[in-house]
This record gives C-alpha cells, sequence and structure tokens, in this order.
C-alpha cells in the first residue's frame, strides 16, 4: 500500500507538472486490475474562461493525435516481429 501511494503521488505530481509549465489541461486514467492498481486525476480548467475545474469524467477532442498512436503501435508491432509492414492488410480484416 505504501509504495502504491507512493506511485499516485508521483503521478499526481507529474500531472501538476504539466499544469505548471503551460499545458491547459491533462486527464490520467491508469487501470491495472491484475495488479490491483488503479489511478485517475484530473488537472487544470475545463475551457479557456476558467469557468470550471477539470473532472476525470469530462471529455474534450483530441484532434488527429490517434494517427500518431496508431502509427507508432503498428512500427512497435513490427519492430518486435508481430507483423511486417508490407503484409497486406487483408490478412488483418475478418472474413465473413
Amino acid at each position: 500500500m505504501y509504495a502504491e501511494n507512493n506511485v499516485k503521488k508521483l503521478l499526481e505530481s507529474a500531472l501538476q507538472e504539466q499544469i505548471a509549465t503551460g499545458c491547459p489541461r491533462a486527464i490520467l486514467e491508469i487501470s491495472a486490475p491484475s495488479l490491483g492498481f488503479a489511478f485517475a486525476s484530473a488537472q487544470g480548467l475545463y475551457d479557456r474562461k476558467g469557468s470550471r475545474r477539470l473532472r476525470i469524467d469530462d471529455t474534450f477532442r483530441a484532434a488527429s493525435v490517434t494517427k500518431a498512436f496508431t502509427a507508432t503501435l503498428a512500427v512497435y508491432l513490427a519492430a518486435n516481429h508481430y507483423w511486417s509492414l508490407d503484409d497486406p492488410i487483408a490478412a488483418f480484416c475478418r472474413r465473413k
């Protein structure tokens, strides 16, 4: 429990540091049921008007950031020999 609390404090501190250095808002949730660990926190303001603090259940646009995540995962999986970037996409599609 002591180590878990330290990890949570470190994560909370990292989020606060992001806000202090100019990030307008951040939500972080980590769930690892097999380890018995869960963490959720929101830092910053919901909008530019500063009408209220951000909550962990708030949503906001992620814009095109998912493309970067997808590309990173594809290259990671290729580097670890799960597939080749030259494999045809049809090999990964379900057939009816």
